[in-house]
């Protein structure tokens, strides 16, 4: 698994940032997806607590695939068999997901995200993507890749006025 070795250290710094300026990330995180994805509101009705895991989790994940982790695919295979109960999760949910993640991080960190930040968030946001679309199956593969390229299109310009576009505020 190809990893870019200053992704960890960019991603971290920009957490350690990010923690500095707020104390909770999670809230701003699910505004801007409900705000992207109202329909998705049910599917976390479970409170702002188990959000804040879920959020955890999904960051925790990036990581490891920033280190290059061999068995993170198979993890992600089983994470996405495991949401098969929430019924068909298409990939534009993941990637509306991952996309409020980076735009609250940029919103939050302004001048501090700088064009090699959002890179090295782009990179992991994109290997996990690539992952999640290979085990959704045929079904979305097609659409995969087109939802690929417009998250790396939207993030590459995830800049603080952009980011605001989306805020929920």
């Amino acid at each position: 698994m190809d990893t870019e070795p200053g992704d960890v250290a960019l991603m971290e710094a920009s957490l350690e940032a990010a923690a500095e300026a707020c104390e909770d990330l999670s809230p701003a995180v699910y505004a801007r997806f409900f705000a992207a994805r109202p329909d998705a509101q049910p599917l976390f009705r479970l409170g702002q607590r188990t959000r804040g895991r879920m959020l955890n989790e999904i960051i925790s994940i990036l990581f490891e695939l920033a280190r290059g982790h061999a068995y993170m695919p198979a993890t992600i295979e089983t994470l996405v068999k495991d949401h098969d109960c929430y019924g068909n999760i298409p990939l534009d949910f993941h990637r509306d997901l991952l996309e409020s993640l980076v735009g609250a991080l940029a919103e939050l960190l302004e001048g501090a995200w700088t064009p090699e930040v959002a890179a090295a968030w782009r990179a992991q946001t994109s290997r996990l993507l690539d992952l999640i679309a290979h085990d959704l199956g045929p079904a979305d593969a097609g659409a995969a890749v087109h939802e690929n390229e417009k998250l790396i299109t939207r993030l590459a310009s995830s800049q603080p006025s952009a980011a605001r576009r989306y805020s929920s505020a």
